[in-house]
């Protein structure tokens, strides 16, 4: 099975829990939150990819770390450390924040363009998507400074390539 289909899997799990105890906003922003502590702390990572580390010993710094979470979203967290997925919480998280917006009635949506839009831009932006996909929409901005000029959406497992990029290489073939 696919890292995919597994991360969907305990998202899933994950969101059901979190659902049940009515902390599913909690859950997704404790998510977001230990995602970001792994991302950007090396030693953090470190600690917890570590195997001589008991995973007692893991999930009490973690329970210290985020000792100011309520209980639930601290139980997810140990469930987590004890099925050795925590260092899969990038992916959990995308999945968990798929169910979350699609329960919520919202759309996920990448837009990368070669510098950052201004307000306008992406307000314009997010009306013409709300209008063509009738749902409100969330927009994830990034930039890449490869693309030469207009820009990439992506929408679920739709792109749609507008960047000047990709229209050279197809004016090439």
């Amino acid at each position: 099975m696919d890292n995919i289909s597994i991360s969907r899997r305990y998202a899933e799990a994950i969101y059901n829990v979190a659902e049940e105890k009515d902390e599913v906003f909690e859950v997704f922003e404790m998510l977001n939150v230990i995602l970001e502590h792994i991302e950007h702390d090396d030693d953090f990572k470190k600690f917890l990819s570590y195997p001589i580390i008991t995973k007692e010993e893991k999930k009490d710094l973690v329970n210290r770390i985020y000792k100011d979470i309520k209980n639930g979203p601290l139980e997810i967290l140990d469930y987590l450390i004890e099925k050795d997925r925590l260092l899969h919480i990038k992916e959990i998280n995308e999945q968990y924040s798929k169910i979350y917006y699609e329960a919520h009635k919202k759309l996920i949506v990448t837009a990368i363009f070669p510098k950052e839009l201004s307000f306008d831009q992406k307000e314009k932006l997010r009306k013409k998507l709300v209008k063509m996909k009738q749902k409100e929409v969330v927009i994830h901005y990034k930039v890449d400074k490869d693309l030469i000029g207009g820009g990439i959406i992506k929408i679920n497992d739709d792109v749609i390539d507008g960047s000047i990029k990709t229209q050279i290489k197809e004016l090439k073939r």
